[in-house]
């Protein structure tokens, strides 16, 4: 199912952008106004910092992340239970043009 409310981001040559493509696997949401949120994304000496917000305390999330759209392949990155509505990870970023990442509640 694909919500159109879930947000994915993007960094593609040297620019972040963000749009809602993403796959919405979890269904809904209880006591939150929708599903985890990439809100903020700074590039660093390498590395990608995402701050996730709309995250429910104890529950877990899955970052993924794919360096082509098309092709319908997610990695999974980081796994998390949340300790906080707000929470930054941190990525490496690839040798690719570009790169997707996706917060997804399984």
């Amino acid at each position: 199912m694909v919500n159109p409310a879930t947000r994915e981001v993007d960094y593609c040559d040297d620019s972040i952008t963000e749009n809602t493509r993403a796959a919405y696997l979890r269904g809904n949401f209880p006591l939150v106004s929708g599903p985890p949120q990439i809100s903020n994304v700074t590039i660093s000496s390498g590395q990608a910092r995402l701050t996730a917000s709309g995250l429910l305390n104890g529950h877990s999330y899955v970052e993924q992340t794919t360096l082509d759209l098309t092709s319908g392949n997610w990695s999974s990155a980081i796994s998390f239970t949340a300790t906080q509505t707000l929470q930054t990870l941190t990525n490496a970023i690839s040798n690719s043009p570009c790169q997707f990442w996706r917060i997804l509640a399984p």
